[in-house]
């Protein structure tokens, strides 16, 4: 079992698992009055969890579960902070495109957790991502006909803005 009966604090939030095999993880899991859950039958491996609840950040955790064994991961779904910045071409002028949480603390995430927080650029190129859990966070930028591009950046206190500044993408290949 998975997540076997951890404490979330927070009734109603979404819980699902992916895992770095082929196998299928069972359908999202809702925590109980109590904010516990239980994702039940993974096979051995190392799985990033996720939970979601309303606009909140998502809590996301990785955990590895042995063969025949339980696995125990603590998830914080809380207000989080936002990433601002600003998508521009070569030249300096603004690009319309998309931004998306790609990576927490150093680690890829799953297409549903990215595609979960993610952002449209606006004509003058600016955007807002958020609310983001708290850490360190790579966002993927790309806009249409320019090489995609990811971006560093530390959150750190709930209610922060952290400004990313000037992003530029370079134009992309054509065949």
């Amino acid at each position: 079992a998975l997540g076997r009966r951890r404490h979330l604090e927070l009734e109603g939030a979404t819980v699902r698992a992916v895992g770095d095999t082929s196998w299928n993880a069972p359908p999202t899991e809702r925590t109980d009055e109590r904010g516990e859950f239980e994702l039940a039958v993974f096979p051995a491996g190392e799985y990033t969890v996720v939970a979601r609840e309303g606009g909140r950040a998502p809590g996301i955790a990785s955990v590895v579960v042995e063969p025949g064994g339980e696995a125990t991961v603590a998830l914080t779904v809380s207000d989080g902070g936002y990433v601002t910045g600003r998508i521009v071409d070569a030249a300096g002028r603004p690009l319309a495109g998309r931004v998306r949480l790609e990576a927490f603390e150093d680690r890829g995430l799953p297409d549903f957790a990215s595609d979960g927080v993610a952002a449209e650029a606006k004509a003058d190129g600016t955007f807002a991502l958020g609310p983001l859990p708290l850490g360190a966070l790579g966002i993927g930028v790309s806009a249409p006909r320019h090489a995609s591009r990811r971006v560093e950046a530390q959150v750190n206190a709930r209610g922060r803005t952290v400004d990313v500044g000037d992003i530029t993408l370079d134009p992309g290949l054509a065949i």
